[in-house]
């Protein structure tokens, strides 16, 4: 499937997604009772909106703010530009970049009913984007993970931003594909084997799964295509100036897939529920998963910062790059598991393979 179809493919499926940042009950409160406080102890900050505000409220002391400009790549529907826009009572100009023209309709006719007029929309592949002013904040909400030209897309905002500019995201850094990385999986199967009958249904494919499957959407649209290559290239481009990785496995749970199965009136299901938070914040604390999942705040690379805040990793690279065998120092793994996880490391590198190939076909065409 070449590029153009993957486009197509991804234009279809939002054309009439309206809630596209709506999710699970679970979901919310993990982020509510979990990451927001584990952010607001380690970096001051409990959401991306809130670290928003605290960069324009920075840079309002340098300019006057009808004179700030904010840029946000594939804002889709842009709720979340619109609100954020509306609870700090924004002045300057915001711009929003996205492709799908029917994302742009819905984000036109939801300013002019909020009334916001400082709103600049333009239809635009991100991938081939070329950004001709400079912004004082670029964001990025769940987007990057969508994208295929990620250095040039990098090297854009780059180009766009002023010693005194801030590149914010929140977006998925895990696996290509939201695959999951092999310790991962042991780890979340592990934990799939003792959960009752009614958290393995899934909502999306309308199924019962007594073994948990490795999703894998690399091959049929953009979704996750790229997510594994976010981090390190962001690392290599920009200088973190707050860096907040989060949710080892968590996601994998209270995920639109399995996340409406539990209900959080049920004291079991809640229970359970606390229990998989806890013990994700565990493995971050401890370095001995990848996190999926980052909020983070960057200035260009020679710029200077007066300080730096993180969550679980200090150095981001210790994030990305890491062993991933070192989780079985901890705990027991069954012959099952090893011999499941020999024969993966025989397949894995034919599998690797397969994929460079298609990328290079695909960068042809």
């Amino acid at each position: 499937m070449n590029y153009k179809k993957k486009i197509d493919i991804e234009l279809r499926e939002y054309e009439n997604n309206i809630n596209i940042h709506n999710l699970p009950q679970a979901a919310h409160y993990y982020h509510s009772k979990y990451v927001n406080k584990e952010m607001e102890n380690s970096i001051g900050i409990s959401s991306f909106e809130a670290l928003v505000i605290k960069y324009i409220n920075l840079i309002k002391q340098e300019k006057p703010e009808k004179e700030i400009k904010l840029l946000s790549l594939g804002s889709g529907n842009c709720d979340i530009e619109i609100n954020l826009a509306l609870s700090c009572n924004f002045q300057g100009e915001f711009y929003c970049y996205e492709l799908n023209p029917k994302m742009l309709e819905r984000a036109k006719q939801n300013a002019n009913e909020r009334g916001i007029n400082n709103f600049i929309f333009i239809q635009d592949d991100i991938n081939k984007i070329k950004i001709q002013e400079k912004f004082d904040i670029v964001l990025a909400i769940q987007s990057l993970h969508h994208f295929v030209e990620l250095e040039h897309i990098f090297d854009e905002v780059n180009g766009c931003m002023t010693e005194k500019s801030f590149f914010i995201i929140n977006d998925m850094i895990g696996r290509n594909g939201h695959m999951f990385w092999e310790n991962s999986y042991y780890v979340y199967n592990a934990i799939w084997n003792i959960l009752p009958k009614e958290l393995k249904y899934n909502h999306i494919t309308k199924k019962y799964y007594k073994k948990r499957k490795r999703p894998d959407f690399w091959g049929e649209n953009l979704e996750g295509i790229r997510a594994q290559d976010i981090l390190p290239l962001l690392d290599r481009k920009f200088k973190f100036v707050v860096f907040a990785p989060f949710s080892a496995v968590v996601n994998f749970f209270t995920n639109r897939d399995f996340g409406y199965s539990f209900d959080l009136n049920n004291d079991l299901h809640l229970s359970i529920l606390d229990m998989l938070c806890t013990y994700d914040n565990f493995l971050l604390k401890n370095k001995l998963l990848k996190p999926t999942q980052l909020l983070a705040a960057m200035a260009k690379k020679d710029a200077e910062i007066s300080e730096y805040k993180y969550l679980y990793f200090e150095n981001p690279k210790d994030a990305y790059i890491q062993d991933e065998k070192k989780i079985y120092n901890y705990f027991d793994y069954s012959i099952f598991t090893i011999l499941d996880y020999k024969l993966w490391e025989i397949v894995k590198p034919f599998r690797n393979l397969a994929k460079k190939i298609y990328w290079r076909m695909l960068i042809k065409k």
